[in-house]
This record gives structure tokens, sequence and C-alpha cells, in this order.
């Protein structure tokens, strides 16, 4: 049986970062850097083990410039599921929501800082080709989260929506 399927994202924020280190400081990867902050498209199915919409959690992601050093075992990127958290002596209680990362080349990841840089567009989405996940039916999906806290981004297709009228500011 087939364990993969796909999720659109629609991308509310865009960060950028331009990053440096030298002798193992906080900075995870020198170089420039993607943030994004996104959610499931509402037409979004999968389903939860935990028994939360995935159009409800908010996907906090980076996107990396190349493969990284530390090689996975499927895929481009992973993404995890985080829990809900209660409040801590020093730490503010938190919903759940999913994190992740993917990488592209650098030609491509080239081209969409351009496109973020510059803002001529009307909206984003990230598609995510992701696995393992369960089909408990031919029409139901659903992200085992018990089982699999973290799956693998197996493809990642990162598109820009263009009005046909000019954008505001132009």
């Amino acid at each position: 049986m087939n364990d993969i399927s796909a999720i659109k994202l629609r991308v509310d924020r865009w960060f950028q970062a331009i990053a440096h280190e030298k002798d193992g400081g906080f900075v995870v990867s020198a170089g420039h850097q993607f943030r994004i902050s996104a959610y499931a498209d509402e037409a979004e199915e999968l389903k939860l083990t935990s028994g939360e919409k995935i159009t409800a959690l908010q996907f906090s992601m980076s996107i990396s410039c190349g493969l990284r050093d530390n090689p996975l075992q499927r895929g481009i990127g992973v993404l995890s599921y985080y829990p809900p958290r209660g409040a801590d002596y020093d730490t503010a209680a938190t919903k759940s929501f999913i994190g992740g990362w993917f990488w592209l080349p650098e030609a491509s990841y080239d081209e969409v800082w351009a496109q973020v840089r510059e803002h001529k567009y009307a909206g984003c989405t990230i598609n995510l080709e992701i696995a393992p996940l369960e089909w408990p039916t031919m029409m139901e999906v659903v992200w085992n989260i018990q089982n699999n806290k973290t799956i693998s981004i197996l493809g990642a297709e990162v598109m820009f929506e263009r009005s046909l009228q000019p954008l505001k500011d132009e």
C-alpha cells in the first residue's frame, strides 16, 4: 500500500535572515535563511490521530539552501508534530503546531529568495509530498502521530500566485 500523500500550505508570513557565526555560536546555519509561517489549505483532509484539525495548526518551517550535512533516510526534509505544552516556570504555554524544514537546490533557493524579496505576488502556496501516512480507506489519509511524530518531506513545490492586475506598489 502507498504511504505517500500531499498537503497544500498557504504561507501567511515569510522571514528572511542573514546569519553569520564563528567558533560555534548560536546560529544554526550561516548564510541566508528562510522561515515561514503557514496553515494547511482549508480543503485539506489529512487527519491527525490526536483528533486535531490539520487546518487549525500553524506550520513553522525553514527552507535550507542545498542538502544538509546530516543525510536523511528518506526525502528532502521533515515535518514534526509538537503537542500542546503547559506553562513552565520560564516559558509560556504553547498550542500544538507543526515544525519542519526542507532543502532546495541552490538555483531554486535563490529564485525563491528573489521572489520573496521583490514581493510582486498576490499569494504563495507550498505543496509538500509527505510520508509515511496511513490509508485506512481509499478516501481517508491519516498521520499517526503516536507512531510517527516526525514524517518525511519527499518533495516540495513553492508556488507564487500573480494577480492579473498590477499590485498597488507598482
